[in-house]
């Protein structure tokens, strides 16, 4: 056994879970797995994995110990995990909540290892029953402040150059009192300040529309105005997540809301300023063929066929719900593509996401699921690239027995490759390693983005379209809170196959573009909006 560099005590048995293994000569296989003419680090993993395990689980190595222990029985259901680089040092930091003591801040040390933030307890709110978050920059200060909704009043903190957060809840008015599921992020005015939508559910009073959802319109100067009455409920909505995403390409943010049974769903189309100070939304759910009525829980945004649209899947307690946009083909209907998709799954379904596990183009789907049957556990998707998927579930890495619900995504050792935090009941938080990197020569661009003037410092509701050497146009937009209680780390990750660029144009949200030609592959290319 050769050592070529230190390596902690964890890594014997996967030397590369941490984040070292990228130049580890840390050898114990004696056989060419891979054939590459070597026996090296990725023999052993291969040797010990399996060439068919997509994700590892890291958490042990990384040295998280975190779990998500709910109020016995079980009254509020979700859970909340976010991935923000809250001190600015380069590498992304995650938050995970908890509804039966202190909430998680953890920080990532740049070697594929965390330790508990020294300013944990600032943000632990631990005598509150916690769900969704998110990291956000409300303020455009260039610091990553974090939003925390709770069953009753939620929680603003605000990021103080990295050392510190501040509780700013009800200065800024954005307290709400409800019994907070998820919340979303998104500039729907498009004047440059993010604005903030809240999903509330409780049923348990019998009356729905005492904790109704709220919209609040960001002021500019730290605080925030409920106009929620911009928005027309059809019913008392028990909502769990909503997305804001502009389905219809006109360049603003429409407004996609899920909702628990038995309502349908509801999509307020962006229409813009009433020319009187006010502003328009129009619920179009049902003559967009998009108000389904299922106990729809986890949202999935991302354009899967390459088309240059976006596209809606979520999840159910029972069958999944897939909606294919039909805007590039000239109507404004959503198609159900669950059964042609191969995406008709019959589960107690949470957190679902689309991304590029595996790095050759195609949009990928991960589904967390309640259940700790093995014939219903959570599911991973391979988009084939041709409408449908195939289940790679078995040996994939992402079904561990336990009742999962929320999980988010981010790149968090920086190899190109998007691994997960994936947040279950009654188990600990995990962190799984994408393995991508030891077995494929796909390759990849990560795109950054930083707004300014008129453009959000997130440059959150922003489109980026990556133009391939074989033709491809991949196109994503930047969100805030999709997936339900999560957020993702705010990276935009291309996958190329064996493609080169070409271009990539970043459509800000003001209308205006920026177009970069010809950069090189497997970088993180950093786009600002000045």
């Amino acid at each position: 056994m050769q050592l070529g560099m230190w390596i902690p005590n964890c890594l014997p048995r996967f030397p590369f879970s941490c984040g070292y293994w990228q130049n580890a000569a840390f050898y114990q296989s004696s056989v060419d797995v891979n054939n590459d003419g070597s026996i090296d680090v990725r023999d052993y993993v291969l040797g010990g994995l399996g060439s068919t395990q997509t994700f590892f689980d890291a958490t042990e190595c990384a040295g998280i110990n975190a779990q998500y222990t709910p109020i016995s029985p079980v009254q509020y259901w979700i859970t909340g995990q976010t991935w923000g680089d809250y001190d600015g040092d380069g590498w992304v930091d995650f938050y995970v909540t908890n509804a039966s003591g202190p909430n998680g801040l953890y920080h990532n040390q740049g070697d594929g290892t965390f330790l508990m933030s020294p300013i944990q307890g600032q943000v632990a709110l631990a005598a509150i029953q916690s769900g969704g978050a998110v990291f956000v920059d409300y303020d455009n200060d260039g610091w990553q402040d974090l939003y925390v909704v709770n069953k009753g009043a939620n929680t603003l903190f605000h990021n103080n150059a990295g050392l510190s957060f501040t509780d700013v809840s009800v200065l800024s008015g954005v307290d709400d009192p409800g019994v907070g599921e998820s919340a979303t992020w998104g500039d729907y005015d498009g004047d440059g300040y993010l604005d903030l939508y809240v999903a509330n559910w409780e049923r348990t009073l019998g009356n729905p529309a005492a904790y109704p959802d709220a919209l609040f319109h960001n002021n500019q100067d730290g605080t925030f105005t409920n106009v929620t009455s911009l928005l027309t409920f059809e019913t008392g909505y028990l909502g769990f997540i909503a997305g804001f995403v502009d389905v219809d390409k006109d360049g603003d943010q429409d407004i996609y809301l899920l909702t628990d049974c038995p309502e349908p769903n509801a999509l307020w189309r962006n229409d813009g300023s009433d020319g009187l100070g006010g502003w328009v939304f129009t619920e179009v759910a049902a003559s967009w063929n998009a108000d389904v009525a299922v106990c729809a829980m986890g949202l999935a945004v991302g354009d899967y066929d390459n088309d240059g649209d976006q596209d809606l899947y979520f999840s159910n307690r029972g069958p999944q719900v897939f909606l294919q946009n039909q805007v590039e083909q000239g109507s404004s209907l959503f198609s159900e593509e669950t059964i042609p998709s191969g995406l008709l799954f019959d589960a107690f379904g949470w957190g679902a996401s689309f991304f590029d596990y595996d790095n050759d183009r195609h949009l990928d789907l991960m589904l967390a699921t309640y259940d700790e049957n093995p014939i219903i556990d959570s599911r991973l998707y391979h988009n084939l690239g041709d409408g449908t998927f195939a289940d790679v579930s078995l040996n994939s890495g992402v079904q561990f027995g336990a009742k999962s619900f929320g999980f988010a995504l981010a790149d968090y050792d920086k190899d190109g490759w998007q691994d997960i935090l994936l947040n279950q009941h009654f188990s600990p938080v995990k962190v799984l390693k994408n393995t991508g990197a030891l077995e494929s020569v796909n390759q990849w661009l990560q795109v950054q983005l930083v707004g300014g003037g008129s453009v959000n410092r997130d440059a959150i509701g922003c489109r980026v379209v990556v133009q391939t050497s074989s033709g491809a146009l991949l196109t994503k937009q930047l969100s805030a809170g999709c997936n339900i209680g999560s957020c993702d780390e705010k990276i935009l990750n291309f996958g190329l196959a064996g493609d080169t660029i070409t271009s990539v144009t970043v459509h800000w949200t003001d209308g205006t573009t920026k177009t970069i030609l010809s950069p090189s592959t497997n970088q993180r290319l950093v786009i600002a909006y000045l």
